[in-house]
């Protein structure tokens, strides 16, 4: 089997989370020689959970192909979800001295690195690098994360807005989620509470599960109980499967983190990240664990797992 169809089947099983595939096809292409091997085994590692073999094959891939940057981009993007920013600066910097280097992308997350690590004032200087259109909403993204935290609100404001307008059609629903956030964030830092609210409910009509725009909304809304509990629950609605390509309503469990009194408390907070449709079928399944809250944890939603639809019984 020639080379081009091991990458073809690794790259296959990758996207449909076939691990174990994706393991087997990439160790024969490192015995063939071929650095996209090391690529495919660090990413089936990654995606198992296990980051330090994820970890262990991208440093032996850049120490015997040093020369190919997406394996230093590559265990750059993975130093940063350590929170390893030094180690992924290094390894983006790598990336950019190889040949033929993608650098738009490197420079892209190597500027959302700056601003994760706390280097807003490097930030700007980094996007300006970035010259591909294709990449104008994602800058935008950064760039405004970044402009708020230099306090720099009007200017993430106005910048926000002016890529969101802009947008393409086929913009990412979670950078235009992220957009919304800052823009919820500028507006938030003005004490404009309904125009940050505003902003948060657009955040998650793009994004559902938007852990970002949950957190604003907690804080703006700002509401404190003594007898606050911290309920995990399982939850089942009904809804279109997105997955089936039409919209039949299909029923579902999701699993939610909620800070609440009481379960019905928590099922109403709940309710309001629903389209309006969806939300009288919503009823708690179980009730899988509860704790007192923190006293500085406010009522609200803090987790969401994705939506599990399943096929009704129809006898």
């Amino acid at each position: 089997m020639n080379v081009a169809t091991l990458i073809g089947q690794a790259e296959e099983a990758l996207e449909e989370g076939d691990t174990e595939t994706a393991l087997r096809v990439g160790k024969q292409l490192i015995e063939a020689r071929h650095t996209f091997g090391f690529e495919a085994v660090a990413r089936a590692h990654h995606a198992d959970g296990d980051d330090e073999q994820a970890f262990a094959t991208l440093e032996q891939g850049v120490k015997e192909a040093p020369h190919v940057w997406t394996l230093w981009h590559l265990l750059g993007n993975y130093a940063s979800d350590a929170e390893d920013y030094p180690r992924a600066f290094e390894c983006y910097e790598r990336a950019l001295a190889c040949d033929r280097v993608e650098a738009d992308v490197v420079h892209l997350n190597y500027a959302a690195d700056l601003h994760n690590a706390g280097r807003d004032d490097e930030v700007l200087a980094r996007l300006a690098l970035v010259k591909d259109p294709e990449y104008t909403t994602p800058v935008a993204v950064v760039a405004a994360d970044a402009l708020n935290a230099l306090g720099r609100h009007q200017q993430a404001l106005d910048g926000a807005r002016q890529a969101i307008a802009a947008a393409p059609n086929d913009a990412e629903n979670a950078d235009l989620a992220r957009l919304y956030c800052a823009i919820a964030e500028a507006l938030r830092q003005r004490d404009d509470r309904e125009g940050a609210l505003a902003a948060c409910w657009k955040a998650i009509a793009y994004d559902h599960d938007s852990e970002r725009a949950m957190a604003l909304i907690r804080e703006v809304e700002a509401q404190y109980s003594g007898k606050a509990r911290y309920f995990r629950l399982l939850i089942q609605g009904r809804g279109p499967n997105p997955e089936e390509g039409d919209a039949a309503d299909q029923g579902f469990l999701m699993k939610c983190d909620v800070v609440a009194d009481t379960p019905e408390e928590a099922l109403r907070l709940i309710a309001r990240f629903e389209p309006a449709e969806m939300r009288a079928s919503l009823t708690i399944e179980e009730t899988e664990s509860v704790r007192s809250a923190e006293a500085d944890q406010p009522k609200g939603v803090y987790w969401f797992s994705g939506r599990a639809f399943y096929q009704e019984d129809k006898g």
